[in-house]
């Protein structure tokens, strides 16, 4: 008995099914899953310490304040050339570090969050302990135990994180006010750099090895801070 309804693409589908089965041309569809790997990277936050660009634009940083322009410019057979292009390059990484330096912040605004949220659960973990034993709740106060465990080992890793980004973020703060000084300096100071001159101490110079008598004001320790020769 023929049932009457709606047309059935019995057809269209058994040539679809051969084809696939043969091993024909069919593309794969895998748009749907590209669309949820999409909204899972667009909903999750950049995590600056998570990428490699962090720590080697940090090394390449450092590495272009240590540069002493004056021998820079004495081995150059274009002085002006040498020194716009080395300015530019200064320009270029510094807007870069300062990105960088606000993405470790805003990630550090996150971590400090996250840090005063997994206190709040230990310390409402520990509430409930004591209070278990106090009611000689033996049960309870065991289960507890892991629990506690867990959240002090969350705050734990947590605290660690937070002290990298900021031990990060201050590097870079550091080693940005010594280039914006640099900058100033050689924007200031461009004429006696290029005849090759000393100047007078002008805010900002020391560390570009143009000032006679003086020595470096950049204080610290940190691997990346310019030696008083520059």
């Amino acid at each position: 008995m023929i049932v009457k309804g709606e047309p059935r693409p019995s057809a269209n589908l058994g040539l679809f099914v051969s084809t696939y089965i043969g091993g024909g041309d069919t593309t794969p569809a895998a748009s749907a899953l590209k669309g949820v790997e999409a909204q899972v990277k667009l909903h999750t936050e950049f995590n600056p310490l998570d990428s490699t660009d962090t720590f080697s634009l940090l090394n390449e940083f450092g590495s272009i304040l240590q540069i002493d322009i004056s021998d820079l410019l004495n081995r150059s057979t274009d002085r002006p050339k040498t020194l716009t292009q080395y300015t530019d390059s200064l320009k270029n990484i510094t807007a870069r570090a300062k990105q960088t330096a606000q993405d470790l912040s805003d990630h550090g605004d996150t971590l400090n969050k996250d840090l005063r949220d997994a206190q709040s659960n230990l310390s409402s973990i520990r509430n409930k302990l004591d209070t278990a034993k106090n009611k000689n709740d033996f049960a309870t106060a065991g289960a507890l135990q892991k629990d506690l465990a867990d959240a002090q080992t969350k705050v734990g890793e947590i605290n660690a994180k937070e002290q990298e980004n900021r031990d990060t973020l201050t590097t870079y703060q550091n080693l940005i006010a010594i280039a914006d000084q640099r900058i100033k300096a050689i924007e200031q100071n461009r004429e006696a750099l290029i005849a090759g001159v000393k100047v007078m101490d002008i805010p900002g110079v020391d560390n570009l090895g143009v000032i006679q008598g003086r020595s470096s004001r950049a204080g610290g320790t940190s691997l990346f801070q310019p030696p008083p020769s520059l």
